[in-house]
């Protein structure tokens, strides 16, 4: 469910900060941290308790967030991100990151801890009468504010000087091979359905993007 989504804002982000920076010093050292590993100990910074609380305070009293949610699990979504796979931009996306060392399925099962299964959100009391919270894209905006900024730049900065393999990874996002790859993504009639999609039931991805370039300052 969330491997293209983030994917796309998560790679977008790491190269908006990694242009800001005019060098990437490498730490030597003989223990060198695997990229998996470093994606995970930013994963592991989330607050997953207090974001999956505030997921059930959202499903349970906002109607346009429970609809957008539900649909994100559905089986009807799932058959659009596989038809999507198949797409020769995104093979050649998932190519790219897979050539930097990013494993896309083994970090998908990472971030899925903070999804309620289908069993909790059967379990949710609703309110019918709830006012509206403001959907999906406030939910996304509240979970924001939950992560700890000054933990996440701090270990991004740390990652860079201390880890070959994240560090490489950074100047691999800088390089004209990822440019291209990126600019053919958002031309892609693919990925602009999905948007589209994603946009008809209350998810407007792009401004996630935005919200996240605004929690790194940029």
């Amino acid at each position: 469910m969330l491997k293209i989504i983030a994917a796309l804002i998560f790679v977008t982000n790491c190269a908006i900060c990694s242009s800001h920076i005019e060098s990437i010093n490498h730490f030597q050292s003989g223990n060198e941290n695997s990229l998996y590993k470093d994606f995970c100990d930013f994963v592991d910074i989330l607050p997953i308790d207090d974001i999956r609380n505030l997921t059930k305070h959202f499903y349970a009293n906002d109607e346009e967030m429970r609809e957008s949610y539900d649909y994100l699990r559905s089986d009807g979504y799932k058959l659009i991100v596989d038809r999507l796979s198949q797409v020769t931009i995104l093979r050649k996306f998932s190519s790219f990151l897979n050539d930097t060392g990013v494993n896309l399925s083994e970090f998908e099962k990472k971030i899925e801890r903070i999804v309620l299964t289908n069993e909790e959100t059967e379990s949710i009391v609703v309110n019918e009468n709830g006012n509206s919270l403001g959907g999906i894209d406030a939910y996304f905006s509240e979970c924001l504010l939950l992560i700890p900024q000054d933990e996440v730049l701090t270990t991004f900065f740390a990652k860079m000087e201390q880890s070959n393999a994240f560090s490489s990874f950074l100047e691999k996002l800088s390089t004209s091979d990822y440019a291209d790859v990126m600019t053919n993504l958002q031309q892609s009639q693919g990925l602009q359905m999905l948007y589209f999609d994603l946009a008809s039931h209350g998810i407007d991805i792009l401004e996630w993007g935005k919200s996240i370039k605004g929690f790194f300052g940029y």
